[in-house]
């Protein structure tokens, strides 16, 4: 009985030393196990196999980050297509530290502690908001609309009113907000862009306001003619009703809507009616009988 006690003894004795030496020496240029970097083990690795091994098992490079727009587009990004990357001697350095702080015995206990309740830690994350911003741009130049007049559209000497429409503006700025704490966690998501609605300068209401005063423009045609006509004078001239539909256009002045003759067409039509009243000056001058 006696010898299979030292037996026992020896064996007991043999496995503490190996333990002992495996938590202590053992384990000196290794990770301590207990040590993970979010779902990553790196129990008894070196921080140069980590190093090439840590940033392939981060989700950097999964298309997770879909952004989805108004009309149900999505747009798919990984982590670091929008700037994200690991900062992994960083990372590493900060996981080295733990349970190797310490010597001798103070520094077996603190291991022993490690490998018994786990210690998680974040990676250490760098972002590059320019290269998110290049990414979300690309977007919101698909989702911007600029936004539509409403206007007059002539057919014949008819007029009826387009009806303007609603623009958008995707806010990069506040995109990248709600964006921003998804990357630093590398969780999949799903987010709508912030869009600003942008409305249109001539609104529906101003443009009918327009259109009656357009109408009763084109109630009878437009004729020009010498105020005090002599014999021999050409003229009259006359825009009919369905000449100055064509001719008519909308704009703002001074925040309100205006009704006028599009210029170019106007000075179209009064070219040749300037050439035909137009006449030199001619000198008075004596003429002596002798």
């Amino acid at each position: 009985m006696g010898r299979w006690l030292m037996l026992l003894l020896g064996i007991l004795m043999v496995l503490t030393v190996a333990v002992g030496w495996r938590l202590g020496p053992g384990l000196e240029g290794q990770f301590v196990p207990g040590v993970w970097v979010w779902d990553i083990s790196l129990a008894w690795m070196t921080p140069s196999e980590m190093q090439a091994h840590l940033e392939a098992a981060l989700p950097l490079h999964q298309p997770d980050v879909v952004i989805v727009g108004p009309g149900g587009e999505r747009w798919a990004f990984s982590p670091s297509d929008l700037g994200m990357s690991v900062d992994t001697q960083a990372t590493l350095t900060r996981a080295y530290r733990i349970g190797h702080t310490k010597t001798g015995a103070a520094a077996l206990w603190e291991r022993l502690q490690v490998i018994w309740r786990g210690i998680v830690l974040p990676p250490v994350l760098a972002w590059d908001t320019a290269a998110a911003q290049h990414q979300l741009q690309e977007v919101a130049e698909a989702l911007n609309r600029p936004p539509e007049n409403a206007r007059i559209v002539s057919e014949g000497a008819s007029l009826h009113l387009a009806s303007g429409e609603i623009g958008r503006r995707m806010d990069v700025t506040a995109t990248l907000e709600l964006l921003e704490p998804h990357l630093h966690s590398l969780t999949p998501t799903e987010i709508v862009p912030v869009l600003h609605e942008q409305a249109p300068q001539i609104t529906d209401e101003e443009a009918a306001r327009a259109l009656n005063v357009a109408n009763a423009m084109l109630n009878e045609p437009l004729t020009l003619l010498f105020s005090d006509p002599q014999a021999g004078d050409v003229g009259p001239w006359t825009l009919s009703p369905e000449v100055m539909a064509g001719m008519l256009e909308v704009h703002t002045e001074a925040d309100e809507v205006a009704i006028a003759l599009e210029d170019a067409a106007l000075r179209e039509f009064l070219g040749p009616v300037a050439m035909a009243v137009h006449r030199d000056p001619i000198d008075a001058h004596f003429s002596f009988d002798t």
